[in-house]
Parts: C-alpha cells; sequence; structure tokens
C-alpha cells in the first residue's frame, strides 16, 4: 500500500507540470522548452551529488543511459505527432502507455499480475482514453480509424513503446541502485542528449538562455516538480512491480483535468464525470488486486 502514496504522489506532481507546460508552450519552441527544462531538472538535482553512488558496473552504466535516451526519443515522437495532428485524435492514445509498460514487463521482467491487477489497469486505461477524447469533434473510434492512414499516429506508438522500456529498465536498475541515484544520472544523460540535439538542430544554448530569459522561473517551478515526481515514481517502482506504479501515474490525467478546471465547464461533464469514476474504479481494483 505504501507504494500507492508514492505513486499516487507522482501523478498529483505530473499533473500539476502539465498544465503549467500548457501555459509555457503557448510562448516557447517545443523543442527549445524542453532543452531548456532537461537542463534546469539536472541543475534541481546537483544536491543530490553527494547521496548518489557512483560506483557501479558498466552495465548499470549502459543501461541508466538507455533508459535516458529512450525516455528522450519518447517525448520527441509526442511532440512531433502532436505538432502534426489534431490533439483531440493524438492525446487519447497516449493513454494506453501503462498498457504497453504492463505487457513488457511481464515478458521481460516476468511481473506476476492478479486477475483483478489486470482488470484494474484495463479500467483505468479506458476511464482515462474517455476523459481525453472529444466527443464533439471525433467518435470513440476515430484514433483507431487514422492509425493505418497517419505517420504520425505511428509516431504515437513508437514513443509509447519507448517509454515503456525505460520504464522497465528503471525497474531493473533499481534492483542496483537508489532512486535519487537513478534520478541523478538519468537527468544529467537526459539533459546532454537534448542539448546534442539543439547544438545539431537548432542554436544550442542560445536556446537555452531565450528560455530562461523568457519564462525561468515558470521552468524553474516546473524542474523542481519534475525531479520530485520521478522521484517519487522511482521509489514507487523501488517497491513494486513497475506494471502497478505506472497506471496510478496516469491518474494525472484525472488530476491535470481538474486542475485546468476542464472538469467544471458545461461542455462534456457527463463524460467528464463517468471517465473520473471510471478511474478511480480501476486505481481502487489496481490496490485492491
Amino acid at each position: 500500500m505504501e507504494w500507492f502514496i508514492f505513486a499516487l504522489g507522482a501523478a498529483i506532481l505530473t499533473a500539476f507540470v502539465s498544465v503549467i507546460e500548457k501555459k509555457v508552450l503557448f510562448k516557447e519552441h517545443a523543442t527549445e522548452f524542453s532543452a531548456t527544462l532537461a537542463v534546469m531538472n539536472f541543475a534541481v538535482t546537483i544536491p543530490f551529488f553527494f547521496l548518489v553512488n557512483f560506483n557501479m558496473t558498466l552495465l548499470i552504466w549502459i543501461l541508466i543511459a538507455a533508459s535516458a535516451f529512450f525516455a528522450s526519443i519518447g517525448f520527441l515522437f509526442v511532440a512531433k505527432a502532436v505538432r502534426h495532428m489534431e490533439l483531440s485524435a493524438a492525446s487519447p492514445l497516449l493513454n494506453f502507455g501503462p498498457g504497453f509498460t504492463a505487457m513488457l514487463a511481464i515478458f521481460i521482467l516476468g511481473e506476476v499480475l492478479s486477475p483483478l491487477n489486470v482488470v484494474g489497469i484495463l479500467v483505468l486505461i479506458i476511464g482515462s482514453y474517455i476523459l481525453e477524447i472529444n466527443f464533439r469533434s471525433h467518435n470513440i473510434l476515430t484514433p483507431f480509424r487514422k492509425m493505418y492512414k497517419s505517420k504520425y499516429i505511428h509516431y504515437i506508438f513508437l514513443a509509447l513503446g519507448s517509454y515503456s522500456i525505460s520504464a522497465v529498465m528503471c525497474k531493473y536498475i533499481l534492483y542496483f541502485v537508489t532512486p535519487i541515484t537513478l534520478v541523478f544520472l538519468e537527468q544529467f544523460f537526459i539533459a546532454l542528449i537534448f542539448l546534442g540535439i539543439l547544438y545539431v538542430f537548432y542554436d544550442g544554448l542560445r536556446g537555452v538562455k531565450r528560455g530562461i530569459k523568457r519564462v525561468g522561473w515558470w521552468i524553474l517551478l516546473m524542474a523542481v516538480l519534475t525531479v520530485s515526481y520521478r522521484l517519487l515514481q522511482s521509489v514507487a517502482i523501488s517497491m513494486t512491480f513497475v506494471s502497478l506504479v505506472m497506471p496510478i501515474k496516469k491518474l494525472c490525467t484525472l488530476f491535470a483535468t481538474i486542475m485546468g478546471g476542464e472538469i467544471f465547464r458545461e461542455h462534456g461533464l457527463p463524460q467528464k464525470i463517468l471517465a473520473c469514476i471510471i478511474m478511480i474504479f480501476g486505481a481502487y481494483l489496481v490496490i485492491l488486486g
């Protein structure tokens, strides 16, 4: 049960990050914003330096770098997809991430879920899908009907695969290192990756400086929240199956909707209330199992 508290905390902080991110991205280019946030995230973890255990095998170093790489690639695929397609068609598909993670964890890590766990994960996925789909312009099958036609939906599923690989790697890594060590080193590698992208495709550190100058305080707040939720998530993963933690973290969809005020607006209110009930019931089943 203790793992659930950490996972729920990660979901709430992730929701705050999502709400702030929507505000900031009205002003910032997505790649520059991501690189600036990655650098700021690492800066926030610097106080952890003396708590980090650098005495690891080469394999663990490689796995941490690989986990950071897949997390970065996942973000880039999502950004590319969302930029070129309607958000109401892209966002619902992103909620299938916990399903991808659960399948990988079962096959790679040998995690064994109870029937209630499986039902709870499926219910959470269905609830979050219903919460995000826009029935005013689409029906529930619209994203799937576009699946074979749109390369950007293919990008979404590649992103989900990348994120899931990263999550499963983190679970394995946490057998050998502490959550603080994982978060510190992963943020270091993610910052290096995004700085590399800026130098290759844009104008390097100038983009980071522009981001700090325009929305530095917002990004600093996001960095503190991001590092905090990743630390809570890592602690939760170290305590139980990653296939259980990630669906609970997906409650961030519900919390972000509430924080953004969307659930209190008249349009689509019955749909959103139904989705909330479904997601809460799904979370209950995951815990109960």
